[in-house]
């Protein structure tokens, strides 16, 4: 009897065992993610304008700093950091145990290298403006000084810019970098490597990635011209994940059993109506852009309602300068007042995006119930990126800006930053304005910083350069068999896989 029972009780736990063995996670799976657009340039100086560019340079490179979930800044390839008691030196220490992909140690040559590039000539990306009159100097292999001509609060945060290998780039200068295909198939620090690149017709059909650490062992990335395209993908089995922010795509997924959607408020994005006050028209009369303002309808399905420039998860976020609510009747009776001609027409000029031309839709709509006429000109993401906007060829623009985790939006609001590299897309010219940016860069101290982003609010609030529309919310739709997904309150987009080591897919073992 003793026997018997000792026989059934391994047989019991031999089962349950075989149970857990059998569901336990794995390394060696596959994820395959569809993403709309093409990438060009997967360089962190250079991929400022491509959305695909920047998610990709943000899993191949890594900077000097990162911030947490939190928006506490940590060291990421530096161990540590000190600024001077003037507020003009950063000295930054390396860790001393990183390599890039072929096995060369980084050290601060590959750091003065990246950061010396954004000083040339031939550079016109937003950092150019940032490391302009900064002496970037090498200490020793491992610790390199950063000596700023006055002090600059935001400065920090400039160091999170993706390191570049220097000895990829040995005797080339920044405009054949900028064709170089490194740019393609680069070779980066973090913990992803790109591992096959598939072309097709002209174009990158997709990328494989291959991942150092977790259970999933490779990334694939499929590329789709439309959204539309990559939820076809999905529910087809062809793709396991997909970000959108359209939330008109999660009614075309309702019965699909085997998708799980998460969602949450992206919080470093806001799309705003931009007026070009630099245009000769409409759009320089104060009354008209506030009778458009009114007019404005709440978008709320699409995400968080915009108040202002801030984003509300922002420090400098204040939430009682707000700009106009909506009040259509107002809205008429001021463009009664104006006296336009009959049959006066307006142009929207909107990026070929679902979401977007569909939000331009419900505000054309709401528009034209005051007796104006609006023409939507859908135009396409590089057209937009190449001509539209540094050649401000716009009346009225339909666009999205990403912010920083400081607040400092110089380069959207000064008035020097209406041509490129500058991004002030209505070409805002206010002293205020001016005088609050140029003071809230300068202070190291943060309530005197909060005061300054107080008059900016105030300002353009006032002036209505532009409508504020919503902070998009991002729906990440994924298939049911990824498990362990965590996907909490995240600064940007592309954080959906600062938790991907720990996801898995369940896959049963062979006996």
């Amino acid at each position: 009897m003793a026997l018997l029972l000792f026989f059934l009780l391994s047989f019991g736990l031999a089962i349950f065992g075989l149970r857990q063995l059998r569901w336990a996670p794995t390394r060696g799976a596959v994820l395959i993610e569809g993403l709309v657009g093409q990438p060009r340039l997967i360089n962190p100086l250079f991929a400022d304008l491509n959305p695909v560019d920047q998610f990709l340079s943000g899993l191949i490179f890594r900077g000097l700093v990162k911030f947490d979930q939190k928006n506490q800044v940590l060291g990421d390839l530096a161990e540590k950091w000190d600024l001077s008691a003037d507020g003009k030196i950063y000295t930054v220490t390396l860790k001393k145990d990183q390599k890039w992909e072929n096995g060369i140690i980084i050290g601060s040559d590959d750091v003065v290298f990246t950061y010396k590039l954004t000083q040339d000539q031939a550079y016109s990306g937003p950092e150019k403006l940032t490391f302009r009159n900064v002496l970037i100097e090498k200490v020793n292999n491992w610790q390199i000084k950063f000596t700023l001509a006055e002090p600059f609060s935001p400065f920090l945060e400039s160091l999170t810019l993706g390191i570049l290998p220097k000895s990829q780039f040995l005797g080339k200068n920044t405009e054949q970098i900028l064709k170089s295909p490194f740019n393609l198939k680069p070779q980066g620090s973090s913990r992803f490597k790109i591992e096959t690149v598939e072309n097709a017709n002209g174009q990158i059909k997709s990328i494989v990635l291959k991942s150092k650490i977790g259970y999933i062992e490779k990334l694939k990335i499929i590329f789709y011209g439309s959204t539309q395209d990559a939820l076809t993908a999905l529910k087809l089995g062809e793709i396991d994940s997909l970000a959108t922010t359209n939330p008109g795509d999660l009614s075309t997924l309702e019965n699909l059993k085997n998708i799980k959607s998460y969602s949450t408020i992206i919080n470093n994005s806001q799309y705003a109506v931009f007026f070009n006050l630099a245009k000769e028209g409409l759009t320089q009369n104060a009354d008209f852009r506030r009778a458009l303002a009114l007019a404005t309808p709440q978008l709320s399905n699409f995400g968080l309602v915009a108040t202002g420039p801030y984003p509300q998860k922002s420090w400098a976020f204040d939430e009682q300068e707000q700009q106009v609510s909506f009040d259509l009747a107002e809205a008429k009776d001021k463009i009664l007042s104006l006296n336009l001609p009959t049959l006066t027409q307006i142009a929207l000029t909107v990026p070929s995006n679902d979401s977007l031309l569909k939000a331009a839709t419900l505000i054309k709509n709401s528009w034209e119930k005051t007796g104006i006429k609006v023409l939507i000109k859908e135009v396409s993401s590089i057209e937009i990126t190449d001509r539209i906007i540094p050649n401000h060829n716009f009346e009225i623009l339909l666009f999205g800006q990403e912010f920083g985790v400081d607040p400092d939006l110089y380069i959207f609001w000064h008035s020097t930053q209406n041509k490129s590299p500058g991004l002030n897309l209505s070409s805002f010219a206010n002293r205020r304005a001016d005088k609050a940016l140029e003071e809230g860069r300068k202070s190291l101290n943060q309530d005197t910083r909060i005061q300054s982003y107080k008059n900016l609010q105030i300002s353009v609030n006032q002036d209505i350069p532009a409508i504020f529309l919503y902070q998009p919310k991002l729906f990440y739709l994924i298939s049911k068999k990824i498990k362990n997904v965590k996907l909490n309150d995240f600064w940007s987009s592309d954080d959906r896989f600062s938790s991907f080591e720990e996801w898995y897919i369940n896959k049963a073992l062979k006996f």
